[in-house]
Formats: C-alpha cells, sequence, structure tokens
C-alpha cells in the first residue's frame, strides 16, 4: 500500500553557510483515490521562515513506471540562524482509502510520514562581519544624489540595493560624515518577491543630509562585507562616493529648511513645525473659501439670468448660448442651463447630464485636469437633450 501513498521531502541543499536560504518543500504522492490531510506540520526551530505555500494545483510525476498525483503539503526558504547540523521534522499525512471486497464498499486509513532530510550548516568564512546578521546572497547596489541642492536645505541621498538572499536591517552610515554636512536620519523601504528562491528584495535606503556650504559637495565612499553565495567568499557592495553643487537657497525656502530639519534635541522643532502648518492651513482655507464663493455666486448669477420670470424656455435659453463668449461666459452660462434641464426634467438624461455638469464644472473650477472644451461640441449636445421634448 506504500507504493500506492506515501509523502517525501525535498531540499534545495544538504550543505549550506549559515544565514544561506534553504528551499524545503514537503509533498505528497497518491496513486490511488484517497482522502489525505496533515494531521502533523513539521516545526522549523533554529530558522527564520519565509512561508513559500500557496494554492498550487496538483501536479503528476511518474515514479517506477507509476504515475502519481502529486499535491504539495508545505513550502518554505529557511534560513539558519547557528552553524550546527538540523535534522528537519516530518510531516504526518492521515491517508483514507476506499476499496471495494467482493462488492463490499470498505475504507482502510493509512499513515505516511515524510523522510527527515540532514542539513549541514558551515561557519560563514573569514571577513564576514560578525556580531549582527550578515547580508548573505548576490546583491548590487545603485546610487542616486541630486546635481544640485539648496545651501541649507534637506535632500536625499538615495541608495538602492538589489538581489537574491538574505538582506537583514544593516547600518550604512560612515563613521564621519563631511565637515559642513549636517545628518538627519536613515530610512528605507523593501520591496519582496519571497515566492522567488532564493528570494528577491529591493530596499531603498534615503539618507537625509544638508549642506552648510556652498560649492562643490563630496559625499563619502560607502561600503558593507557581505557574504555572496555565488562565489562562496567575501565581497563588498559599495558605492565609490558621490558629488553634488549646493547652491544658494532663497531667505524662504532656507527658514523653512532650517525649521523643518533642525537635529533631535531642539525643544522647539514641535513649536516651529506647528506654527508652519497652521499658517498654511489658514492660506489656503482663504484662497479656496474665496474662490469657490465667487465661483458659486457666478454659477447662480447665470443660472439667474437664465430664467425667465413665469417659465423656462429650454430650447429658447439654449439659442441664447450662441450669442454667449467663448470661455468663462460659455460655462457658467452651460452649467446653469443643465441645472435648469435637471429641475425641470429630472428623470431625462440623468446619468448623461450629470456626467457633463462635472465636465463643465471640472473645465470652470480646475481646468488643469480635463482638455480644453470645445463650445461647439458642448452646444451640440445640449440641442441633443431637447430631442424628449
Amino acid at each position: 500500500m506504500n507504493e500506492n501513498c506515501f509523502a517525501t521531502v525535498e531540499v534545495s541543499s544538504n550543505k549550506v553557510f549559515q544565514y544561506q536560504p534553504i528551499l524545503v518543500t514537503y509533498k505528497l504522492y497518491r496513486a490511488i483515490k484517497a482522502q489525505s490531510k496533515v494531521v502533523a506540520f513539521p516545526q522549523f526551530d533554529g530558522f527564520t521562515v519565509i512561508e513559500n505555500t500557496t494554492d498550487e494545483p496538483a501536479t503528476t510525476e511518474t515514479k517506477n513506471n507509476r504515475l502519481y498525483r502529486v499535491d504539495i503539503i508545505r513550502k518554505v526558504q529557511l534560513i539558519p540562524l547557528e552553524a550546527k547540523t538540523y535534522m528537519l521534522d516530518d510531516a504526518t499525512v492521515e491517508n483514507t482509502i476506499e476499496f471495494n471486497n467482493n462488492g463490499s464498499l470498505q475504507q482502510v486509513q493509512l499513515l505516511t510520514r515524510t523522510n527527515k532530510p540532514i542539513i549541514e550548516v558551515q561557519h560563514l568564512p573569514q571577513g564576514i562581519p560578525i556580531g549582527s546578521p550578515p547580508i548573505v546572497g548576490t546583491f548590487r547596489v545603485t546610487s542616486f544624489l541630486p546635481d544640485t541642492v539648496e545651501k541649507g536645505k534637506a535632500f536625499d541621498w538615495v541608495l538602492t540595493v538589489k538581489g537574491n538572499g538574505y538582506l537583514p536591517a544593516y547600518d550604512i552610515a560612515p563613521a564621519a560624515w563631511p565637515k559642513g554636512v549636517t545628518y538627519y536620519e536613515i530610512t528605507y523601504d523593501d520591496s519582496i518577491q519571497q515566492l522567488q528562491f532564493p528570494q528577491y528584495v529591493e530596499r531603498i535606503y534615503r539618507i537625509t543630509l544638508a549642506a552648510s556650504d556652498t560649492g562643490i559637495l563630496s559625499l563619502p565612499t560607502l561600503q558593507w562585507v557581505y557574504f555572496n553565495t555565488t562565489t562562496k567568499g567575501a565581497d563588498t557592495l559599495q558605492i565609490k562616493g558621490a558629488f553634488t553643487k549646493v547652491i544658494p537657497a532663497t531667505a524662504v525656502m532656507n527658514t523653512i529648511a532650517a525649521a523643518m530639519y533642525k537635529p533631535v534635541g531642539n525643544t522647539d522643532l514641535l513649536f516651529v513645525l506647528a506654527g508652519i502648518i497652521v499658517i498654511v492651513v489658514l492660506i489656503l482655507w482663504v484662497y479656496f473659501k474665496r474662490s469657490n464663493t465667487n465661483a458659486d455666486k457666478r454659477v447662480a448669477d447665470a443660472s439667474v439670468q437664465s430664467q425667465q420670470v413665469v417659465t423656462w424656455n429650454a430650447a429658447a435659453a439654449l439659442y441664447q448660448l450662441y450669442d454667449v463668449a467663448d470661455g468663462e461666459p460659455f460655462l457658467l452660462a452651460a452649467i446653469a442651463w443643465l441645472k435648469q434641464y435637471q429641475q425641470h426634467y429630472p428623470t431625462q438624461y440623468t446619468q448623461q447630464v450629470n456626467d457633463w455638469l462635472v465636465q463643465l464644472q471640472t473645465a470652470l473650477y480646475a481646468p488643469q485636469l480635463t482638455n480644453p472644451i470645445d463650445e461647439d461640441s458642448v452646444r451640440k449636445v445640449l440641442q441633443g437633450f431637447l430631442k424628449m421634448h
């Protein structure tokens, strides 16, 4: 019966270095119909586990001239934290098999266990920094620095590290920055494709700095030693310095930059930031309040002008649009006409009227967000709305 139903473990390598990822795949093989469930999952003590199990469809494989249905029980990338010999846990699967015994349907249960692979983990070779998790894999680094920066204004030196393997949080700051350079912080964002083996990592570091003197600014060389799993030895990620030109900053920008990027420890930083935020909010509020009030008044005035004292004549009001100047006057009058149309014929062309109202209002209030309006085309559209009346 075991030839018809069994489970195995496959490993990408039985001999690796410390922190070098291993791909481990637990598989169930069935040559007969069976109901199966995993009753004991493996534990991975001593490893960092990157889960790769997905809802992969079953496949087929041929072993010893027998065709098997193959299901993935579990797939993980394991990162060994210590240099020693590991025995991986097995997985246990309970299989319920039905068969016909002289016309009687019977069931039998079969427990299958996977093998327990041995993984030998070696120490990293000499030359790899110790004391913190090392970088292990194959990586490359690129750098971006603006051609010019303003004196006293914070700017970002952007470093991008890409590759496959293990990339822990790492201190990339040099021992010292050049004279005249203020260092604020280093932040980073990771983009990880963990289903790729070894997992693919793209990390973007942003080093925030400011320069106090104009002229050519030379930033120091940055480098980090790591273990290259392709060459099986120490390798170096290196940025051989970077240069930018520091130009004078305007008085306003210099003041704001100085306030926003004071080194940590100044007790008045929060008060300065709060003051700047309040001023900006007040300016924006006054601007938009005035703009909206004036625009609403113009639309309202145009709406009043397009109405007749007793009844609203849609056709007559539309023909008057031919005498209205293009641009803002036309947009105001057309919006007023559509609003009157909605009021008098609320069930006609509802969606189309709403769409055109939005388009015309956007052209009036936020022209940068839409294409220029062709007035003759708008007049033809409005004429189409009259066909029902």
